[in-house]
């Protein structure tokens, strides 16, 4: 794979970081809310499904770590060698 293809799936990289990002800032602004609860309403329904929502955003994130480490190994692995051939 050429140079060009390889920084762009690196780009491919960054925006996933910063997705990953963003999603880390809303958990915490969503946890946030969840403690500026009054305490009457902290097992709620709805504080329930705020948690869950938590859960599976953290979810996410993980399976964005495992697809960025994945896609920096597939690069890695695309860079020629120093006799030109892709390493393996």
């Amino acid at each position: 794979m050429n140079k060009d293809r390889r920084e762009r799936l690196l780009d491919v990289a960054s925006v996933i970081e910063d997705a990953k990002n963003q999603i880390q800032d809303i958990i915490e602004e969503e946890t946030e809310a969840i403690d500026n609860m009054p305490e009457s309403l902290q097992c709620t329904d709805r504080v329930m499904r705020m948690n869950d929502g938590i859960v599976e955003m953290e979810q996410l994130i993980a399976y964005l770590d495992t697809f960025n480490e994945t896609l920096n190994k597939t690069v890695e692995n695309l860079k020629p060698t120093k006799n030109g051939k892709v390493s393996n």
